[in-house]
């Protein structure tokens, strides 16, 4: 269970499932507080998840956050791009590891 209670400032997530560590983890936006990422989600869906970071980044993008991650740079580390409800748009750097890369020359190599 992620919320439990009437906590307006964390409620509207939309959470983004990524893999690192070998493990999956969630990354929640909400309505007024930023980022929560959670692990301990594979098997684990009917019980509380572990919080690895309250306010992720300290990343304050305006309400309504939501946010999708990519390796977009080939560093082995995602890029994260964040949006808010008034159309903003923001991209910052993770300290996730990504898993199993691909990048755009081995997809021409593979054609």
């Amino acid at each position: 269970m992620i919320y439990s209670g009437n906590n307006f400032d964390t409620q509207n997530g939309a959470p983004f499932l990524f893999k690192s560590g070998g493990k999956y983890n969630m990354m929640m936006g909400t309505e007024d507080v930023g980022f929560t990422t959670y692990s301990e989600i594979e098997g684990n869906v009917y019980k509380s998840f572990q919080v690895l970071s309250e306010k992720t980044g300290n990343i304050r993008q305006g309400r309504k956050v939501t946010c999708s991650l990519a390796d977009i740079d080939n560093d082995g580390f995602y890029e994260m791009a964040v949006g808010n409800e008034r159309g903003g748009l923001a991209f910052f750097n993770t300290t996730y590891r990504t898993e199993n890369t691909t990048s755009s020359s081995d997809v021409t190599k593979a054609g």
